[in-house]
């Protein structure tokens, strides 16, 4: 089974005198491998690409991430 999902965060967080702004958006591909017998997940592969900043009082950084994300169940 095939899954596509988006995703999207905003974080605001204070620390001292300092306030960290970061915006973060991306989507999700993924693969889905459900066990025929009793319907249970057995194994999932995903693929992300985030993008956004991360922004302070003084300097804004680009933030852009790529993952493979494995994740297999064992009974």
């Amino acid at each position: 089974m095939n899954v596509n999902s988006d995703f999207s965060n905003h974080n605001i967080v204070t620390q001292g005198e300092v306030t960290i702004e970061q915006n973060l958006k991306g989507f999700s591909t993924g693969n889905r491998i459900y066990n025929k017998q009793n319907g249970l997940l057995k194994e999932e592969t995903t693929d992300m690409t985030i993008s956004g900043s991360t922004e302070t009082n003084e300097m804004s950084s680009p933030i852009t991430m790529k993952l493979t994300i494995k994740s297999v169940v064992e009974n």
